[in-house]
């Protein structure tokens, strides 16, 4: 059966990518030139929706390149990342912002607060999910605003990968170490004073779409064969879901990522 990357192998893993440029190959999100991620855009739309509360201070975690932070017009605008080749690159981009090269065991170092937290993609990557969220929630002010997106299942494909996972322990994925529902991020943030306001998934052509063919063949390919288990089938199952897409619920709630506004 394939194995999750440990820690470091995922940071030389991340590490290479970023090292090669090779971005807008692995992240799915920025998949056909795709230039701001749909959950970027979601936060994008929520934060604007505060722009009465005069923040002026954000914090990207896992910001990579910097592309969320480079689009935000605030005062203080701060990244974390744990990849140097990926703060090299978002250093080159716009040097006014300040990067800081860390991981999660950082963020207590960081003496300050902040009006806007945002975190995509990261939270199912790390060891202790719930820890730092936390974190993140007790650096926000005390009216600010922590946006996180992660990969959700709540739909067809997640069906499909949640069986392999849960009853073949077939990982479709070997970066990611959790697979967060919003109960997780609802029993994460008990006691911290902040809860979820509103969710919003993206990218229903990943998840039951036009798109799902293409990526959901490629992935329960590899994931059977590196399982050592026949995956002959496979054209079968993708095109018996493709054919009938049209009949499955698709809302809100069914992308391929999840984002969610903590307040």
């Amino acid at each position: 059966m394939g194995e999750h990357m440990s820690d470091k192998k995922l940071k030389n893993y991340y590490d290479e990518i970023y090292k090669k440029g090779k971005r807008d190959e692995h992240f799915l999100k920025y998949r056909d030139g795709i230039d701001i991620p749909l959950d970027h855009k979601i936060a994008n739309e929520w934060i604007a929706e505060h722009k009465n509360c005069e923040y002026s201070s954000v914090m990207d975690f896992g910001c990579g390149e910097g592309e969320f932070l480079t689009n935000m017009s605030y005062k203080d605008r701060i990244g974390l990342d744990y990849s140097d080749f990926a703060l090299d690159r978002a250093r080159e981009k716009d040097s006014s912002i300040e990067y800081i090269l860390s991981d999660e065991n950082g963020l207590c170092n960081l003496n300050r607060s902040f009006d806007v937290i945002t975190s995509f993609g990261v939270l199912e990557h790390i060891p202790d999910p719930k820890s730092t969220l936390r974190s993140l929630v007790k650096l926000c002010s005390k009216n600010g605003i922590v946006i996180i997106s992660c990969p959700s299942f709540l739909n067809i494909r997640g069906v499909i990968w949640m069986t392999l996972q849960l009853l073949f322990d077939v990982p479709m994925s070997l970066s990611d170490k959790h697979f967060l529902t919003p109960k997780n991020i609802e029993l994460f943030l008990d006691g911290t004073g902040k809860k979820i306001f509103k969710m919003q998934s993206v990218d229903n052509e990943v998840t039951q779409g036009d798109y799902f063919a293409k990526d959901m063949k490629k992935r329960l390919t590899n994931a059977l064969s590196d399982a050592s288990l026949p995956n002959d089938k496979v054209e079968l199952l993708i095109d018996w879901v493709d054919s009938n897409k049209e009949y499955f619920n698709s809302n809100d709630l069914t992308g391929s990522n999840m984002v969610y506004l903590i307040k």
